[in-house]
């Protein structure tokens, strides 16, 4: 007497039985291929089991049996299709897929299936999730408003507008993935060559890549592995009292304002840009730089000098932007009035100026915005006091007489000066 088990995948059929002889049991398979009858008998069932499922994937794949596969082959062959099965991946593909991941692993060495599948677990732990991905140009304008959500200040909200607006020009629209490290490497350099100004604006593509990372956009930030750009210090260069005077008279008027508060009030050239006739107390005799439009997100009090004074009166107005010209501008204006604009010379000679004036590089900090360090290594020794003129005229003496000097410090602006001291 025997029993009967049917293997089979719909279309051929392969028979396992258990039949009974002088020795016990044995396990025999049974099967149709090309018109001729197979048996064959085994002692154990679980050999007969594995058998009967090799015959059945032979039926299947009738080239892989005249390739002559030997029998551990053709398991591993078998047990390869139960794993891809839920996937529909050809063996084939799935072969050539961990070749190369192998390789990529590797890097051509000899590569366990456990170092693949930690790279695997790296990737699912680190990778965004599945979703639809917006085009990195969209997610730059979304980074900026994000700043703006945050309420920082408007310079630096500008200076993330402009640093990724500029990055997105070197990628397509509809891109959504981010350079290599070294496309990126190669536009950094060509688009900032000067390390200062790459140094700024790497701050806030970090920055940025940081927040694509945190906000499931991207994997990784190639720009966190850019390294910050070896500034060499570079000699500190000043007008002279000749050549500010000629300077001032070749500019335009709408320019002279922004040249006069660089030069006898020592402001940035961003926080010119961004200065509004309301910070200006010509009745206390003082400037207020906001600490939303300073560098230094601190707010400090610049007086108002004499020979300042007399350069904004005329162009005096109660609200509005005081000078808001594009630093590019004022370049090229400088230039055609003949000339040559010194890298921040205007406020480098205030401070140089006020130093050799003032002999208190402490007070002079407060003034500029510096810290009284950088004020004592770079500045003490560049103004020299044979050059201030009067020194109630402001450097050089440019702009008035003796007497309206004399004039505009009365004694209620002095005892104001004495409260701006105490604002410090």
């Amino acid at each position: 007497m025997s029993t009967a088990r049917e293997f089979t995948n719909g279309n051929q059929t392969v028979m396992l039985y258990t039949v009974k002889n002088r020795d016990g049991k044995a396990y025999q398979i049974a099967y149709r291929q090309g018109g001729v009858r197979h048996r064959h008998t085994f002692a154990k069932a679980s050999r007969a089991k594995a058998e009967a499922r090799l015959a059945l994937n032979k039926l299947v794949s009738p080239a892989l049996a005249a390739e002559n596969i030997s029998t551990p082959e053709m398991e591993s062959y078998v047990v390869a299709q139960k794993h891809l099965a839920d996937l529909n991946v050809p063996i084939h593909v799935a072969a050539e897929t961990f070749a190369a991941a192998a390789k990529l692993i590797g890097n051509g060495g000899p590569v366990t299936p456990g170092r693949i599948i930690e790279a695997c677990e790296f990737f699912a732990k680190h990778c965004p999730k599945a979703k639809v991905r917006k085009p990195i140009a969209q997610l730059a304008e979304d980074f900026v408003k994000s700043r703006e959500s945050m309420g920082l200040s408007p310079g630096y909200i500008d200076q993330c507008r402009m640093a990724v607006r500029a990055f997105v020009k070197i990628i397509k629209p509809t891109d959504t993935e981010l350079p290599s490290f070294e496309a990126l490497q190669d536009w950094v350099k060509k688009r900032y060559p000067h390390p200062v100004t790459r140094n700024t604006n790497m701050v806030v593509l970090k920055v940025f890549g940081n927040w694509l990372v945190e906000t499931e956009q991207v994997a990784f930030n190639p720009f966190a592995k850019i390294k910050k750009s070896k500034v060499v210090a570079e000699p500190v260069v000043i007008y002279t009292p000749d050549e500010f005077k000629t300077l001032l008279g070749s500019l335009r008027p709408n320019v002279r304002v922004f040249a006069a508060l660089g030069a006898f009030a020592g402001l940035r050239r961003a926080e010119i840009q961004r200065l509004e006739w309301q910070d200006i107390n010509f009745d206390r005799g003082f400037i207020t730089v906001a600490a939303h439009k300073a560098k230094t997100q601190a707010r400090r009090l610049v007086p108002i000098a004499p020979n300042l004074r007399q350069w904004l009166e005329p162009a005096r107005k109660t609200e509005g932007m005081v000078a808001a010209h594009d630093g590019s501008y004022v370049a090229a204006l400088f230039r055609k009035a003949g000339a040559t604009e010194k890298r921040n010379a205007l406020r480098h000679s205030y401070i140089s100026y006020r130093v050799a004036e003032l002999q208190d590089t402490a007070k002079v900090a407060l003034e500029a915005g510096n810290s009284p360090e950088m004020i004592f290594r770079h500045y003490r020794e560049l103004g020299r006091v044979s050059d201030l003129g009067c020194t109630k005229r402001g450097w050089g003496g440019i702009g008035g007489d003796e007497q309206e000097a004399r004039g505009s410090a009365t004694d209620h602006q002095r005892a104001d000066m004495g409260s701006i001291e105490q604002e410090y």
